[in-house]
């Protein structure tokens, strides 16, 4: 699980009137109460990341360093999954119908869905072909990893930080802040009016 901020109520209660008091004063705004409490909200969230050091600052080699880590170990996980003997993995992938407690996905996904296996319906991403073709389907667990795989190559080419570039936790709550005062009519800009 990623580290995060236990979600609360809590929020910059001095921030929160400062900005009530300053929206009220434009006279524009629709529901100033509601955008002071959002940004007032996201300030204490910010205030409680850096409280908890849950952002550790790491540089973006070492956070591809352990991106990449983390992929091999899905792909050795695959194939340790696909090393298995087709008896082993069915009654490992029956195990799953005796989950009840503690396994959220369980009332997401139909039981007979788990069970009966996932079948290519459609087209296949390539990586997967060469594993899946000598199935007829794919177990959950197959699945599964197969998801976690193509979304953390996905974030490798498509979202991962670029070398040499800083990156200020703060910015993303600034870019969420800015976005809730768009909707309320406000332009965010450094520029201002004129």
């Amino acid at each position: 699980m990623p580290n995060s901020v236990r979600y609360s109520d809590n929020y910059n209660k001095k921030l929160y009137e400062s900005l009530l008091k300053l929206f009220q004063s434009w006279g524009n705004i629709p529901q100033p109460e509601d955008l002071a409490w959002v940004i007032a909200h996201q300030s204490s969230l910010e205030t409680e990341v850096r409280r908890q050091k849950i952002h550790r600052g790491l540089n973006v080699t070492e956070r591809m360093t352990t991106a990449k880590r983390y992929l091999a170990s899905l792909h050795k996980a695959r194939d340790m999954w696909s090393e298995m003997e087709n008896d082993d993995q069915s009654s490992l992938s029956q195990c799953v119908e005796e989950l009840t407690n503690g396994h959220d996905i369980m009332d997401v996904l139909e039981l007979e869905q788990i069970l009966s296996g996932y079948g290519p319906h459609q087209a296949i991403a390539e990586w997967r072909k060469p594993a899946l073709n000598k199935h007829r389907s794919w177990g959950l667990d197959t699945e599964m990893l197969d998801l976690l795989i193509g979304a953390a190559k996905y974030w490798m080419e498509n979202k991962s930080p670029v070398a040499h570039e800083k990156i200020d936790p703060t910015l993303y709550a600034v870019i969420y802040m800015c976005g809730n005062c768009e909707n309320h009519n406000i332009i965010a800009s450094s520029v201002g009016a004129d």
